[in-house]
């Protein structure tokens, strides 16, 4: 099996690399992001709720109650209606993530007791 390394930082691409090569060009998905996504600085949030920069700061947990799920379940829909989903993986054990027709990224993080929703 043939190794794939991140064309930015020369690390291993160990969780998808074909996702890796048809989407974020050859590179981790931090450092695409990184790369052509981000502001000058990357210690400093940039808005996008899937930056790991700003998920430090500025994560949302959704406690995991019916109230709550049913909330972001027709947030979720909102955001996604009329989108065509191209691709869904599993990017790490405890996040799944899927990539529509117009760029469109969803990804659905388990936190702790809670979840993270985010789209990009």
């Amino acid at each position: 099996m043939t190794e794939h390394r991140c064309k930015k930082c020369d690390r291993p691409i160990t969780t998808d690399a074909a996702l890796a090569r048809a989407v974020f060009e050859g590179m981790h998905w931090l450092c695409f992001h990184l790369e052509f996504e981000h502001s000058e600085d990357p210690d400093v949030p940039c808005g996008d709720p899937t930056c790991h920069v700003s998920s430090n700061t500025t994560t949302r947990l959704v406690p995991l109650t019916p109230a709550t799920l049913a909330s972001e379940a027709d947030r979720a829909t909102s955001l996604l209606r009329g989108k065509v989903v191209v691709q869904c993986w599993r990017h790490s054990p405890k996040q799944v993530g899927l990539l529509f027709s117009d760029g469109t990224r969803f990804f659905v993080d388990l936190q702790g007791s809670g979840l993270e929703l985010s789209v990009s």
